[in-house]
């Protein structure tokens, strides 16, 4: 019997060959992301310092120049925030873009492999059918030779001998 074989094999291999690709940007898009966050996080936190700073120091003598650097490096750090912000929101936009990406690469793969599945049931089928078809040829030869049918080719056939 012949072997099954895929013919759009090479291309199922390169639909998985790509969805690997994608992956290993999603994972590269994720880590982007993530280390944005954290560093909007560190600047948040140091921005949180700093105003507490602030208000510590206006408990006591009141130096303007303290002040003034104190509140220049506040306006520094709030305009980093909004930085880290875009920086985020831009990660994000990317992550979602390689993740729809990611999507459309999976439902290629999944339908070449749905097809190649069917495929392989359809040969089955037809080997199953070749080889019924061999062993009622076998036995309408052997029966119209007046030959009784031996244990073994009853058992191929199912006709009792």
């Amino acid at each position: 019997m012949r072997q099954f074989r895929f013919r759009l094999q090479s291309v199922l291999d390169v639909a998985n060959h790509r969805e690997r690709n994608i992956k290993s940007e999603f994972a590269t898009a994720r880590a982007n992301e993530r280390r944005a966050e954290r560093q909007l996080d560190r600047t948040l936190k140091l921005w949180q310092r700093w105003g507490e700073r602030i208000r510590q120091n206006q408990r006591g003598r009141l130096d303007s120049k303290l002040i003034q650097e104190q509140l220049r490096v506040t306006s520094v750090l709030q305009e980093r925030a909004l930085e880290k912000r875009e920086t985020v929101r831009a990660a994000q936009k990317a992550v979602e873009q390689v993740r729809a990406r990611l999507a459309e690469a999976a439902r290629w793969r999944k339908g070449l492999e749905r097809l190649r599945d069917r495929m392989q049931q359809e040969h089955n089928a037809e080997v199953l059918a070749q080889e019924v078809k061999a062993s009622d040829d076998l036995a309408t030869v052997r029966v119209a030779a007046g030959r009784s049918l031996g244990a073994r080719d009853a058992a191929i056939t199912g006709v009792p001998s």
